[in-house]
């Protein structure tokens, strides 16, 4: 026989229910792929994204040649900001990237969505080594 709550509106309410709950899991199952909270979602890797070459202009006081990294535009500013802080050996929260003159200071955005030029193949960064941590600032409300 048909299980107690099954049929007519309490049924509907408990299916709905339960699809609610089946849901949510699955969100956060994806969210919790992500590096970061609102960082783009998984499926965001799935499109090809192009080929970025961000030619670094490091710090005078680093006395460090410039590098290049090899990055996509699927990426996150954040993956940028990490390997050049290991190339520095600095702590990310104190590089500073900047093109064009302007920082790329919003580490959940993707590479195509700051201002580096879409039809650029290769880019120079000029890079900045805070004597602060950002992270620091932002906590105390500065």
């Amino acid at each position: 026989g048909a299980e107690p709550g099954t049929g007519g509106v309490a049924g509907a309410e408990h299916r709905a229910e339960r699809c609610m709950l089946i849901t949510r899991q699955f969100i956060l199952q994806c969210e919790s792929g992500a590096v970061v909270p609102g960082a783009p979602l998984p499926h965001g890797s799935s499109f090809p994204g192009r080929l970025i070459v961000l030619d670094v202009m490091p710090p005078p006081q680093s006395k460090m040649k410039r590098f290049r990294v090899v990055s996509n535009s699927n990426a996150l500013v954040r993956s940028v900001r990490e390997h050049v802080a290991r190339e520095l050996d600095a702590p990310p929260r104190r590089i500073r990237l900047l093109i064009g003159g302007c920082e790329l200071s919003h580490d959940n955005r993707l590479l195509r969505d700051t201002r580096i030029p879409a039809e650029a193949t290769t880019t120079t960064m000029q890079v900045m080594i805070a004597a602060v941590d950002f992270g620091a600032m932002v906590r105390e409300g500065g």
